[in-house]
């Protein structure tokens, strides 16, 4: 990425502008935020099947440098993930922990398929609850407002 593609608005036209400073590796599977000081934030991403590095890079959109940025409390390598900024914050979310890496900071989701179904049996019991309350107000409420009447003699009630 030592030149980059940009498109001039102005001039509807694109042109090939060259980068400077620590120029990342080519990368999928990331996220660009741009924000409100013109810098554009990557993050993220595969590199040849494997966690890009490094992981977030920054590029200064005036002058087209590139810079890499101390992470703190790290939480591993993303991919497939999507990302937006926030106030001050670039906030990424639905991500894949690259499992490319063993030291991945990022827990996966768990493949224990007990801890899986009790929340579907809960769910399910929650759910069937609420059918069986339901069913029992609504008879309630229908008998409760049918008008019973009570025949008489000489009265054509039915």
């Amino acid at each position: 990425m030592g030149s980059i593609l940009s498109y001039n608005f102005k001039t509807n036209s694109w042109q090939f502008v060259n980068t400077t400073g620590q120029v990342p590796s080519l990368r999928s599977d990331y996220t660009a935020v741009s924000t409100s000081d013109g810098r554009i934030i990557i993050y993220g991403g595969t590199s040849n099947k494997l966690p890009a590095t490094p992981s977030i890079v920054v590029l200064n959109a005036s002058n087209y440098v590139w810079s890499t940025p101390l992470e703190i409390n790290a939480v591993g390598p993303l991919t497939e993930h999507t990302s937006i900024i926030v106030n001050n914050y670039m906030i990424a979310a639905f991500a894949t922990p690259n499992s490319a890496t063993p030291d991945s900071k990022l827990s996966s989701l768990s493949n224990d398929s007990s801890s899986n179904n009790d929340g579907l049996f809960l769910g399910v019991g929650v759910a069937a609850a609420m059918v069986i309350i339901l069913a029992f107000a609504g008879f309630f409420f229908y008998k409760k407002s049918k008008t019973i009447y009570i025949a008489t003699p000489g009265s054509n009630a039915s």
